[in-house]
């Protein structure tokens, strides 16, 4: 132990130049005026619409690339991530989004799809989530703003500009335009996971009825179990009124809606309580839903059932320390020997085992438990390894290459279902195809290619998926359709390799490119 304590005290690394970093302050900092002009600039409450910020490297000036969660400190505003952010159940939807606002995303959950930036299709996002301003740094981010409706800048700060999300209304308590859907989900986050990034059905939300109540087949107006069937029954919101104030851990709803949806743009927890409603829904993304039964709701954050056990056995231990401390003026004695005195009772809880083993046995029974251990840590280290979603999907691969393709496609399902929106998935929904179109099993091959292009409609496998549907139909002789499957390629994918092969397959055909319709 010293010598290991005297070699590190030998080899700091970086350490000591880290922590003088990030411990000797924000205001120590030469950026420091710039990073509190910013914040002033943003000045506001928590009851203000949130904000946010493009990820960047270059906010590190500050202190740290994450100097911004500390908005609700300098600023006093909410923002969309935060020191705890991973742990809340919006977290993949909010990297999502900021995805489609920064030059270079942080994607910190590998198993999930991220997007390009594009401040056109984040902008109805940025209004689920009440983003009224945006903090904009890198120069590909400031000149695809300026490309896209419903932004105006508001003010730029050194090498920094300040955008108004102008579309937004600014509110965290909205009623819904369409009577939100009952969704049957296997894994709810999956399913709103694809219906927020799909983007085409936002203003028709998914409740996910966790606790399975009775009385929601009443409640409900629309139900369904496919994303591409959403049924959209309207709702008239012309007379719709709503005053809502935002506090710490407290929402405050003055309305007349009653008995109609009304969704809370604040993540979803079983902790949230309500008073006003007859109860809280888990809706699409990850927020909240209600049905008014009274003129004036309050939602509280309260404590749970992990808070109050946490509660009660830290009072049983700091009872059971002070109830054994020495009594003042009488040596080794405690509260608890005075006690058992009085009442009656052991002074001892430890249990009187009479019965001594043999010290063979005890040896023996030692033994056998360091190698029952060994072997289920063993055990617990080897299906770790195994079961890797990357050792799994190499190991399809292989299959694949060895033409063993039942395995190969169970295998590739598997890492699909682990991970259903990683590129791994996405790798694995193509190779599944191309096994089916490696057996000539033409039909099934479309099938798969089509589900891919369905299930990942901007993956880069894309246009590859509609060149090996257009062979698969001049393998079954459906020539007509491998023509304009063909075209397709060519007409929607300009300049990529798979067009140049569309052009070759119809040469083969006698024909040139012309304008189709698959």
């Amino acid at each position: 132990m010293l010598g290991v304590f005297i070699w590190i005290g030998g080899n700091p690394g970086p350490a000591p130049g880290w922590a003088k970093w990030n411990y000797e302050g924000f205001e120590a900092k030469p950026a420091w005026p710039l990073f509190k002009q910013i914040n002033s600039a943003l000045q506001g409450g928590v009851g203000d619409p949130r904000v946010m910020y493009e990820h960047s490297e270059d906010h590190t000036v500050f202190g740290s690339s994450r100097a911004f969660e500390s908005l609700p400190l300098f600023a006093g505003r909410a923002t969309l991530e935060g020191l705890y952010m991973q742990a809340s159940i919006s977290a993949p939807f909010v990297f999502y989004l900021q995805s489609e606002i920064s030059t270079v995303k942080s994607a910190p959950f590998p198993q999930y799809e991220y997007a390009n930036m594009n401040f056109a299709r984040a902008l109805p996002h940025l209004c689920m989530f009440n983003v009224g301003e945006l903090v904009i740094r890198s120069a590909g981010a400031k000149q695809a703003i300026r490309t896209a409706a419903g932004y105006r800048l508001k003010e730029t700060i050194g090498e920094y500009e300040l955008w108004d999300v102008t579309a937004n209304s600014g509110h965290y308590v909205e009623p819904l335009a369409f009577e939100p859907v009952l969704f049957t989900a296997d894994n709810w986050k999956t399913d709103s996971y694809r219906w927020f990034m799909n983007g085409s059905q936002l203003d028709v939300h998914l409740v996910f009825d966790l606790d399975k109540s009775a009385q929601r087949e009443k409640r409900f107006k629309a139900q369904a179990r496919d994303l591409s069937a959403l049924p959209r029954i309207p709702i008239d919101t012309t007379n719709c009124r709503i005053k809502e104030t935002i506090g710490n851990d407290e929402i405050l709803i003055k309305t007349n809606w009653i008995g109609k949806p009304l969704l809370v743009k604040v993540s979803y927890h079983p902790d949230w309580k309500v008073e006003g409603a007859d109860r809280i829904y888990l809706v699409s993304p990850s927020f909240m839903l209600i049905y008014p039964t009274k003129s004036t709701v309050r939602l509280h954050y309260g404590r749970g059932w992990p808070d109050r056990a946490g509660a009660a056995m830290t009072i049983l231990g700091l009872a059971i320390l002070l109830l054994n401390l020495p009594v003042v003026g009488r040596k080794r004695t405690t509260l608890w020997r005075l006690a058992a005195v009085r009442f009656h009772i052991p002074p001892s809880l430890v249990p009187d085992i009479r019965t001594t083993l043999p010290v063979r046995v005890r040896k023996s029974i030692l033994a056998a438990s360091l190698v029952i251990a060994a072997f289920a840590v063993g055990w617990f280290c080897y299906y770790s390894i195994t079961s890797d979603t990357n050792r799994l999907f190499n190991s399809a691969v292989k299959y694949k290459d060895a033409k063993q393709y039942d395995k190969a496609i169970a295998s590739f399902r598997a890492v699909a279902a682990d991970q259903p929106f990683s590129n791994l998935s996405q790798d694995s929904a193509y190779y599944i195809a191309i096994c089916y179109y490696l057996e000539e099993k033409n039909t099934e091959a479309i099938a798969a290619f089509r589900s891919l292009i369905g299930t990942y409609p901007k993956s880069l496998w894309v246009p590859e998926a509609w060149y090996h549907i257009g062979l698969c139909q001049f393998r079954l002789g459906r020539l007509a359709e491998g023509v304009a499957t063909m075209n397709r390629v060519i007409r929607d994918y300009p300049g990529a390799e798979w067009a140049n092969y569309a052009v070759d397959r119809l040469a083969e055909k006698g024909m040139k490119p012309v304008e189709g319709t698959p």
